[in-house]
């Protein structure tokens, strides 16, 4: 039976990329039904048109409270839903399917959002073991009564790449931000003076335009703020090689451009969150005995953001050598 079916989104630009496996599934589980992706209006342009039949978005307003939540729900009353699943595990994400009336409800239980679905399963984050886009597809599969499965993919070969290194230096979480940029741009562009640099953001970081502005260099190129998603993809497929935090740059590269990308990993578990591509490497300090902790904020013993601060520039260009040659 054809039903009519409605995805929240996660919240976060990397889930969303790291939601795909659970997307792809939906749509062979339910090849017949209309899908819906409910997403953020910040994702502007990635909709995945060949999975979902129509996109509605929603602003920060509609986000917040109770009357965002009523004025989500009053829109998504209109479209006579069967079947909702929220991939953001929050409170705040299942309210408006509640207030929607949306006869089935699946999503994950996190600070009483139980409360708000017909069925759920606990959000176990990286306790589980598990990286984080089989837990979306384990709600698939509950929802299924049976394990689901994707469509076989074979790996793309690999596109020519031009010569250009991509880096990302800001990430939403400021505590994933490897803090050594200022140090690193310099030594990158002197170990590859032929090679296009541009660095890349959103315009909530223009921070590193500043950063990029007092090494007086004009052969970095600053495209912070400039690009939007889909520019972002194309770029990052064309280039040698893209160099980002812990970000949903890092997905998008690795995963959506099936670029060779390096991620330098601070506080994120790797095991939990690294991007799916199969040309993603990573850099993390291994010895450190509170790192991952998978946490917004930093109190441990070892000073702030030891976890990043212990990675040098020379490290980090090393590490790019080793890639690059």
């Amino acid at each position: 039976m054809a039903l009519n079916i409605v995805v929240r989104s996660p919240n976060w630009l990397g889930d969303h990329v790291m939601a795909l496996p659970f997307y792809r599934a939906l749509r062979a589980a339910y090849g017949n039904s209309a899908l819906c992706l409910l997403r953020p209006e910040s994702m502007e342009g990635l909709d995945f048109p060949e999975i979902f039949t129509k996109t509605m978005t929603f602003p920060p307003s509609e986000r917040r409270g109770l009357s965002g939540a009523r004025a989500l729900s009053r829109r998504l009353r209109t479209e006579h839903f069967d079947l909702s699943f929220s991939l953001a595990a929050s409170f705040s994400s299942g309210l408006p399917f509640f207030l929607a009336r949306i006869p089935c409800r699946l999503g994950f239980d996190r600070s009483g959002s139980s409360i708000l679905l017909t069925d759920y399963l606990v959000w176990s984050q990286n306790l589980s073991g598990k990286h984080k886009s089989q837990l979306y597809l384990e709600l698939l599969a509950y929802a299924c009564g049976h394990p689901t499965h994707l469509p076989k993919s074979e790996l793309k070969s690999p596109s020519p790449r031009e010569p250009m290194i991509v880096v990302a230096p800001g990430a939403s979480i400021s505590l994933r931000q490897w803090p050594y940029q200022s140090e690193f741009l310099p030594k990158l562009r002197a170990r590859y003076p032929h090679l296009r640099i541009v660095v890349v953001g959103t315009s909530a970081e223009k921070v590193w335009s500043e950063v990029i502005a007092t090494l007086d260099d004009a052969t970095i190129e600053d495209k912070i703020g400039k690009t939007s998603l889909p520019e972002l993809i194309q770029l990052c497929h064309r280039a040698s090689l893209i160099i980002s935090n812990d970000s949903g740059v890092a997905h998008i590269a690795g995963t959506l451009s099936e670029a060779p990308t390096l991620v330098v990993f601070g506080p994120g578990d790797p095991a939990y969150i690294a991007p799916l591509g199969p040309r993603v490497y990573g850099l993390r300090l291994e010895s450190l005995p509170c790192s991952p902790c998978e946490k917004s904020y930093c109190k441990a013993i070892y000073g702030y953001q030891a976890c990043l601060k212990g990675i040098s520039a020379e490290t980090l260009l090393e590490r790019v050598i080793s890639i690059l040659g």
